[in-house]
């Protein structure tokens, strides 16, 4: 532990210190630091932490967030080159530059997620990751209405429809796909499905219990523990697996799978009780119960919820529900940025609290996105002055501990969704027409 750890730290600003954190997360090579010419004044470093520190102060207008970051910016490199003085070139230069340093910078931060945090890589054995999806406001302007849409509902305004994966362990997100207001969720998945690492175990709601989806969930080589509800048809008895078949093994075998002369999908059925006493019904592909007991399946659909956070943590805590900007582009863009600085909270906590935990084995805790960005937002503000280094304040900067003893009533809020429970999966024996055509299935293959 450093001899400066929890005492005043007068040498050196807290701007360096975040300089120092946020570089130790940030790729070394890839992001060029110095201008290839005497105009340049925005490089590639520059843009990246300028749209992270902005992304951390959602609650001001754009320009007013511009000249707080930039002046964090100036403090962070004071022997360098002074960045351009006006957020319109700011945010030209990003637009052009954005789709590839965004490549860049999640790359590394998908494997320092791994390196900083091995004791939550993995749950059970498994490398859980979560799905879930959101829509984001944009500004009321013409060319936004024409490119994004609206998600439906009477009297919205443009917005965006964001897919996340989220690693589970972390709480972080991992990758995400945003599309118009009436993008397909379960398209939005497939198209990410290639960014997760090798058997990978996915948490799915309801909305994606597709045929097609959880085939090529499958054929990928992933897993899936997905709910299911009324819409869905399950069948027993089917024969597809003659020595394999137990209580819990049903087939999702639909009536245009079956016309196109698809294979039907071997599943696991399993029951949970919910935190209210209610029934779910959860269908996983993992049939071996000694890989993936049903107490797993129980603890890591409850793990689900973390998605939920994550989307509060942008939506609410870091004030990004709607975006500022007034062209498609740059609000696309922004909504990017504003994952990507809710991945960077989430890190700079983490690094902070596995230094801590390797000189004197200090429990890892939940961070906390509201008190990490409460930390970030003083540091870039500058009214932080005298007192502990900013690796105790972020390292401190976790969720509270305490237990609550009576159920939460939520108040009436006029924008709160109502949606029924999907209700109880149908089943129903298999009939001898459907025995006779997986038989002829099988023959064939």
């Amino acid at each position: 532990m450093s001899r400066h750890d929890g005492k005043t730290n007068a040498s050196k600003s807290y701007n360096r210190q975040l300089h120092r954190a946020m570089g130790a997360l940030l790729p070394h090579q890839g992001l060029r630091l110095l201008p290839v010419n005497a105009k340049e004044r925005w490089t590639p470093r520059y843009l990246v932490i300028m749209a992270l520190l902005m992304s951390c102060l959602g609650a001001d207008l754009l320009c007013d967030r511009f000249q707080t970051a930039r002046c964090a910016l100036v403090k962070m490199y004071l022997t360098r080159r002074r960045p351009g003085r006006s957020y319109q070139g700011f945010a030209y230069a990003l637009q052009r530059l954005s789709d590839a340093l965004l490549r860049e910078v999640i790359g590394h931060l998908r494997l320092k997620t791994r390196q900083i945090a091995p004791e939550l890589w993995m749950i059970d054995g498994w490398l859980v990751f979560g799905c879930d999806g959101s829509r984001f406001d944009k500004t009321r302007t013409t060319a936004n209405k024409e490119a994004f849409g609206r998600g439906g509902r009477h009297k919205t305004g443009p917005q965006q429809f964001l897919t996340t994966l989220f690693h589970v362990g972390t709480g972080l997100p991992w990758c995400w796909q945003a599309g118009n207001a009436d993008a397909s969720e379960r398209h939005q998945l497939r198209q990410m499905l290639g960014e997760l690492p090798p058997k990978a175990l996915l948490l799915l709601d309801a909305g994606y219990t597709g045929y097609d989806l959880l085939r090529d969930i499958m054929t990928s080589g992933r897993s899936f523990i997905v709910r299911v509800g009324a819409s869905v048809e399950l069948l027993d008895r089917l024969g597809w697996h003659y020595r394999k078949e137990s209580n819990g093994m049903v087939y999702l075998w639909p009536k245009q799978a079956q016309r196109c002369d698809h294979p039907p999908l071997t599943l696991r059925l399993v029951s949970v009780i919910d935190a209210k006493g209610r029934q779910m019904h959860l269908l996983t592909g993992v049939l071996d119960r000694s890989k993936l007991s049903e107490a797993a399946v129980r603890k890591m659909y409850r793990l689900r919820w973390g998605v939920e956070l994550l989307f509060r943590a942008i939506k609410q805590t870091m004030q990004l529900r709607k975006a500022r900007s007034w062209t498609p582009l740059a609000a696309a863009h922004e909504l990017q940025w504003g994952m990507m600085g809710v991945w960077m909270l989430g890190l700079l906590a983490l690094q902070e609290q596995y230094r801590a935990s390797g000189s004197d084995d200090a429990p890892i805790r939940q961070w906390s996105a509201a008190n990490v960005l409460r930390v970030i937002r003083r540091t870039i503000q500058g009214s932080l002055k005298r007192g502990p280094s900013l690796a105790r304040l972020l390292r401190e900067a976790v969720q509270d501990g305490y237990v609550r003893r009576k159920s939460k009533k939520a108040i009436d809020w006029p924008h709160k969704k109502r949606e029924k429970p999907p209700g109880h999966p149908k089943r129903r024996k298999a009939t001898k027409a459907e025995i006779k055509a997986a038989e002829a299935l099988k023959v064939a293959a």
